[in-house]
This record gives C-alpha cells, structure tokens and sequence, in this order.
C-alpha cells in the first residue's frame, strides 16, 4: 500500500515449464479476467522463444495463473525491422497496443548504425489463443530510436513510453 508503506502481500511467478521467468519488463494490460480484479499482467521473457507471457492474479491470494504467451514467429525474429537480441514487450493498456523493443545489431554495438527498434502490435485478447504467434504482417508501425543499452523496463502512459536504463550510457 503506497499510502501506509506496507507490503500487503506478495506473489510469485511460477515457471514456464522448467524455466524461471526472466521478467524484465512487466506492464499491466486493462483486461481483467473472470475472478480476479486485478488487470493482467504482461511479462517479457528472454529465454527459448522471446516473447511475452500473460498472467491472470487472483485478487484473493496474488496466485499467478499463465493464460497466455505471445511469441514472435520466427520469421518476425528475422526481420530487419523487428530487430536482434533480447526482445521486450510493453503494453499500452489505455489505447490497446503492444510494443516490442528490441536492438537493431547487438545490445553493446557502440555507433550510429546501431538503434532500439519498437515495433507495435495489436494487443490480442486473452481468450483469443493461449498461445499467439506475431509475424511481420501483425507490425502496425515500427520505428527506430538511439540505441538504449541494457534497458531495464518501460512504459506508456498518454502515448509516450518511458525506457528506463541500465549500466551503460
């Protein structure tokens, strides 16, 4: 509770089959789900296929249930515009999109060349697909900025994202 400064309970994000969640960047979407009250919650994770997983939290005990993941197809992962490296998603819940952030080259490439490519998507409805699958005709838009290295997390908030930075420039 931000008001009282204290914690009122605590959750934890089970495992996507045997492995742990990498979140780096988590953002609530504005779906709520039957049962809960609690919006659901879109976690990136950089481990096997890159994508995003969606949880449903129990607003009674926190208890976090996977209802969805959000992959970009190979050919997506590929693609010039979409980017290399570790991929991020971040969701702008008040306009319905998802955004993926991602490296043109390599997250360390010093240089002009290299830049953070976003790339924006339709953000699917949970009960759409447990399991959605994004290709390079899903791209509404994409663009490129100067390259964030190490970014920690982000958000949208009255159509402006806001990129937090790690250890490096």
């Amino acid at each position: 509770d931000i008001n009282t400064f204290e914690v009122l309970k605590t959750g934890i994000l089970p495992n996507i089959g045997t492995t742990k969640v990498h979140g780096n960047m988590c953002s609530f979407g504005s779906e709520v789900l039957e049962g809960s009250s609690i919006p659901l919650l879109y976690v990136s994770h950089w481990d096997g296929d890159k994508g995003v997983v969606v949880y449903s939290i129990s607003s009674d005990d926190l208890t976090a249930t996977q209802v969805q993941k959000i992959i970009p197809s190979e050919k997506l992962k590929s693609s010039s515009t979409f980017g290399v490296g570790n991929t991020d998603f971040t969701v702008d819940a008040e306009n319905g999109f998802l955004y993926s952030v991602c490296y043109k080259e390599n997250r360390y490439t010093e240089g002009e060349s290299n830049k953070t490519c976003i790339c924006k998507f339709l953000l699917p409805k949970a009960s759409q697909d447990s399991t959605v699958i994004l290709s390079p005709h899903d791209i509404i838009e994409s663009f490129e900025v100067e390259n964030i290295a190490t970014r920690q997390d982000a958000c949208i908030k009255n159509g402006i994202m806001y990129i937090s930075n790690g250890y490096m420039n």
